[in-house]
């Protein structure tokens, strides 16, 4: 993964900074749907880190609200929002449309955007100084190298065998 990583990201400029950087894979992070979960808690690697606000736009796009709020911003004096959506322009776009939507309507978009749920917060590092690498304090990893083996044994033992 990490030389599939390496091939893909080799030469390429970053987004925000317009820079090259050393492509390397240091570490993965994903998010629990349900705040904490034993799903990742159990898995070999993944540290929980912290919780999210639990802010999310999802309860305006089920029904048909988000369009109506597209309508408001297209004829305000904000429309330039709607086209705004490419990586580096700022944070979730589609959050910010309809914060912007729900501001121009007189709506407190803080207290409709937050559904009160968090989400669990995952990292799984590659690398023995992931951290270091990120803040670009070295340039160089150490990757953490275990055998095939090593991983399929840790799954039978885990998962599989209890599972036949």
């Amino acid at each position: 993964m990490r030389e599939m990583f390496r091939k893909k990201y080799a030469g390429r400029k970053t987004v925000i900074q317009n820079k090259k950087k050393k492509p390397e894979l240091v570490m993965i992070d994903t998010m629990g749907a349900f705040g904490k979960t034993p799903i990742y808690n159990r898995l070999k690697g993944w540290k929980f880190v912290g919780y999210t606000k639990g802010y999310t736009h999802y309860h305006f796009s089920a029904n048909g609200l988000y369009e109506k709020i597209v309508e408001v911003v297209e004829n305000s004096p904000y429309s330039d929002i709607l086209h705004s959506y490419k990586y580096g322009q700022g944070a979730n776009w589609k959050m910010r449309v309809v914060k912007k939507g729900l501001e121009i309507l007189g709506l407190p978009s803080r207290k409709l955007l937050n559904i009160g749920f968090s989400r669990g917060y995952y990292i799984y590092p590659l690398a023995a100084n992931w951290k270091e690498f990120l803040r670009m304090e070295t340039d160089s990893i150490k990757p953490f190298d275990l055998p095939f083996s090593d991983l399929v044994n840790h799954w039978w033992e885990r998962w599989l065998s209890k599972r036949l």
